[in-house]
């Protein structure tokens, strides 16, 4: 479950359009995907994305962003309250 509430802002570094899919490879400039596993999911621009894979969906702006474009990210919640906890407790330690 997503919020809207975006988390911060990360630069298109590369596109790879193929078809029936695409590969969008992202910054990590803010850390932002340190926390985050493969097949995790992901907000990207308001569209939900699984970590490492992509369908394009023609209701959205994806199709229309180049590298070097901003896009806002955001993690689910039960991911982020997982590593929030994780990283509580570690801590403590």
């Amino acid at each position: 479950m997503y919020t809207g509430i975006v988390q911060g802002t990360e630069s298109v570094l590369s596109l790879n359009k193929k078809d029936g899919f695409s590969t969008i490879v992202i910054s990590n400039d803010n850390h932002f995907f340190d926390d985050i596993a493969i097949g995790a999911s992901v907000a990207i621009d308001g569209t939900c994305l699984t970590v490492t894979q992509f369908s394009e969906n023609r209701l959205t702006n994806l199709s229309k962003i180049k590298v070097g474009d901003f896009l806002n990210y955001e993690i689910d919640q039960t991911t982020r309250t997982i590593v929030d906890t994780l990283s509580r407790m570690l801590l403590k330690k």
